[in-house]
């Protein structure tokens, strides 16, 4: 393991130690988040060059799909069930598989 120096406005370090004791762990949580989306985002633009552009029932469809991963307004809690995994009613491949 490799140490980094980060520099954050004291205002943030001040809402990041309200919130947790371990400042490193989030902040390595943050990047590995981050990673993640960013490798996501190339896996969609690559799935998309070859089997062409999401339409927009597909894009309502993933959302719906993800929106139990996200927390709710009423409850506050995630769901411990994963998205709807089932088949692509288009026949295309499907990502969720």
């Amino acid at each position: 393991m490799s140490l980094v120096t980060v520099t954050l406005p004291l205002e943030e370090v001040r809402r990041i130690r309200d919130n947790t004791h371990n400042v490193s762990g989030l902040i390595a949580q943050a990047v590995a988040d981050r990673l993640r989306l960013e490798l996501l985002r190339g896996d969609l633009a690559a799935y998309q060059v070859e089997h062409g552009a999401f339409t927009p029932d597909e894009t309502k469809q993933a959302q719906r799909d993800l929106t139990p991963w996200a927390p709710t307004a009423r409850a506050g809690a995630r769901s411990s069930s994963p998205p709807n995994r089932g088949a692509d009613p288009s026949g295309r491949p499907s990502l969720w598989r």
